[in-house]
């Protein structure tokens, strides 16, 4: 004859279902927690960089380029065949200006616009409370091996800080509108490397040099007098350009206007000694045009039908 189970008591029957809604919540907990964790650390996708309308266009203004925008090579002097233009659209973030890296970047710029521009993509007030953040990836050509590569920025306003892989290269720059480089070949790691830049502009609250920029929203307003919107962050070319481990980054020249010379100072780094050199017109050469200093009773500056051409050798022959 089969035991048929005795049917468990009320205190019994209470304790399962209390059982069970405790196992239950544990497991909805656990797994909430774990949702929410994975939410906090993902780093959130930036928006699909767009362009903001400008107030004031040009009939350029919807030429400039998306990918590549002032693609020349952006130095007149010391021009060097092997290069890469790191101009366009970068990932970008704006902070306290007291705050580190973040961790992540929401948003896309056009480089090498403002953040106050249309044509950047953000459009949007700076002020001295926020610290400008850009990143991007970079890879080195593989015929660019057994030089070392520099990192130079054209301006960028105002204080500038680069990392490469997450070390610092170089010193903080700080300059609106001068501009200056990077030895980066003992950061790079072989392979994709990530270049992130902050800048910090105080504009007038600073002690810098400013000229008419003035802390103002962005959009057409009045009252403005003689000042106009400040200008944040990278607004020059950024590129890459491999060197060999001694080479020249600066010629300094003076004329000598009264002996018909031309002093030049060359400067360079992985050298030890800078030798000045002068140089006279070769034989056969005159000047165009005699040279003479500005003056008031004689203001031509530049190359018109009144002034007539530059002062510049050219040769007889």
């Amino acid at each position: 004859m089969r035991r048929v189970p005795a049917h468990p008591g009320p205190v019994a029957w209470l304790r399962r279902r209390a059982r069970w809604a405790t196992t239950a919540l544990a497991a909805f907990t656990m797994a909430g927690a774990t949702a929410l964790t994975a939410t906090g650390t993902a780093a959130a996708a930036p928006q699909a960089w767009t362009p903001k309308p400008s107030p004031m266009t040009t009939p350029w203004t919807n030429q400039v380029p998306t990918g590549t925008p002032l693609p020349e090579y952006p130095r007149p002097q010391l021009t060097r065949p092997d290069w890469a233009n790191l101009n366009g659209i970068w990932d970008f973030a704006v902070t306290s200006a007291d705050a580190g890296q973040p961790a992540s970047f929401t948003e896309q710029i056009r480089v090498p616009f403002v953040a106050e521009s249309a044509l950047s993509g953000i459009q949007r007030k700076i002020t001295q409370n926020d610290k400008l953040w850009y990143k991007r990836t970079f890879t080195v050509p593989a015929n660019w091996n057994g030089r070392r590569l520099q990192l130079n920025f054209g301006a960028s306003d105002w204080r500038t800080t680069v990392w490469v892989n997450g070390r610092q290269a170089g010193a903080t720059h700080s300059g609106g509108y001068d501009a200056f480089s990077h030895d980066i070949t003992d950061l790079l790691n072989g392979g994709t490397n990530t270049l992130v830049v902050s800048v910090w502009d105080p504009t007038e609250t600073g002690s810098q040099a400013v000229g008419k920029q003035r802390i103002r929203d962005v959009a057409p307003h009045p009252g403005g007098g003689i000042f106009y919107t400040a200008a944040s962050g990278i607004w020059q070319t950024v590129w890459l350009e491999p060197t060999a481990p001694a080479h020249i980054t600066r010629l300094d020249m003076v004329p000598d206007l009264a002996n018909n010379r031309l002093k030049v100072t060359v400067r360079g780094s992985g050298t030890a000694v800078t030798r000045p050199a002068s140089r006279s017109p070769p034989a056969g050469a005159r000047w165009a045009r005699p040279p003479a200093p500005w003056a008031a009773s004689s203001p031509c500056r530049s190359p018109t039908p009144a002034c007539g051409p530059r002062t510049t050798p050219s040769s007889t022959t």
